[in-house]
């Protein structure tokens, strides 16, 4: 990581920073692409990071926003693709009808999986960020209540809020508003059975990957689990099928 980033930070993550790279193998970068700003004063510019098998990015809209727990996050999220073998779910690349928003979705889809396991990581270490995440979660139930999305979005969504009100943010008033959602959907019920399939695999991502899917109504053939070895600058694609087989 450069310098000027990297000096900014506490002496943990400093530390973090300097074992991802050496155990990966890799540099992380940081890039400052100013399209990224939210340009909302009542939300940060939100960072993120890309990985392959060559390396890492970190994305920042201001240079200016650099803070430890942002930082943490998104460094879980390239120890667990790099380090710890963390398969990412792509678009397969011979699925019909293949097209980039789809592509754009099921990158989505992949970082709120992830985001099952990061966020416990985050605010076990930074407890001060539990309101960050309580917004963002009331966000999205604002969005669910105002009918903004599609039905069969607004069913997926709503299903992943019913996770994340119960594992991520255990809040009542989050809850008891997830809960009139699905009410109005009439899929309480099958929330309930797939929060409760989630919270059993939590330890494996392919099985995440598969209750997702299954109870997201997606075709199983659109997925693909991509592993990558940054040691031997290498890739490798599975089909979900063939991964569950």
């Amino acid at each position: 990581m450069q310098p000027e980033f990297r000096n900014r930070l506490s002496a943990d993550v400093r530390t973090l920073v300097q074992q991802t790279e050496d155990s990966a193998g890799i540099e992380i970068t940081v890039v400052v692409d100013p399209e990224r700003a939210s340009g909302s004063p009542d939300e940060p510019d939100p960072m993120a990071c890309e990985v392959d098998e060559h390396g890492a990015q970190l994305l920042l809209g201001d240079a200016a926003y650099f803070p430890d727990p942002s930082v943490f996050h998104e460094l879980q999220h390239i120890r667990r693709v790099l380090l710890e073998g963390v398969p990412r779910v792509v678009v397969c690349e011979d699925f019909e009808p293949w097209s980039p928003q789809l592509d754009t979705a099921v990158a989505q889809l992949d970082n709120n999986i992830e985001h099952l396991i990061i966020v416990p990581r985050e605010l076990e270490a930074y407890p001060v960020r539990r309101g960050y995440w309580e917004a963002r979660v009331r966000r999205m139930l604002d969005r669910l209540a105002g009918n903004e999305l599609p039905g069969i979005d607004r069913e997926r969504f709503a299903m992943l809020a019913w996770v994340l009100v119960h594992h991520m943010t255990p809040r009542q008033e989050l809850q008891d508003a997830a809960r009139c959602i699905l009410r109005e959907l009439r899929i309480e019920e099958r929330a309930g059975q797939s929060r409760d399939a989630v919270m059993a695999a939590l330890e494996s991502k392919e099985q995440l990957v598969r209750i997702t899917f299954e109870y997201f109504a997606l075709p199983a053939t659109a997925g693909c689990l991509k592993y990558l070895d940054a040691g031997n600058g290498t890739a490798s694609v599975v089909s979900l099928p063939d991964v569950l087989a």
